[in-house]
């Protein structure tokens, strides 16, 4: 089952440029846009047997950058749309929480300031004491 199409002549830059405007045209009027991966996934397939890696690297440079820009577009789609408002704690009044940035209230919540004495005391120096002083059985 021989399945060729339409007899194009194809040997210009323009002539290619011409015949991908038409097909993508005819591409996204279609009524099932979700089958365009399909499409893309069977017009590769004998990419490799016609192209050689660089050339394959350019279109795969060039699909990869309109991915990003609009990944990027429905980032921002979706960010619009989810902006909260930041929560307020009660008794905080019209201004929200307000960040404490207290230089030694960190310290001392972080475990900061080791030359100060901490809480513990002093532990000193490990000194191992003789077993002979315990009995253990």
């Amino acid at each position: 089952m021989d399945e060729e199409g339409p007899k194009v002549s194809l040997s210009t830059e323009k002539e290619y440029k011409e015949f991908g405007k038409k097909v993508g045209k005819a591409l996204y009027a279609g009524q099932a846009p979700y089958r365009i991966e399909h499409f893309f996934k069977e017009l590769t397939r004998e990419m490799p047997n016609h192209l050689d890696s660089k050339q394959i690297r350019k279109i795969s440079d060039s699909i990869l950058s309109l991915y990003n820009t609009k990944l990027r577009a429905e980032k921002e789609e979706a960010q619009g749309k989810k902006k909260k408002k930041a929560a307020a704690l009660k008794g905080g009044g019209g201004k929200g929480y307000e960040m404490n940035n207290n230089p030694n209230m960190i310290n001392d919540v972080m475990g900061g300031g080791y030359d100060d004495e901490d809480d513990y005391g002093d532990e000193g120096k490990f000194t191992r004491e003789n077993e002979g002083d315990y009995d253990f059985m």
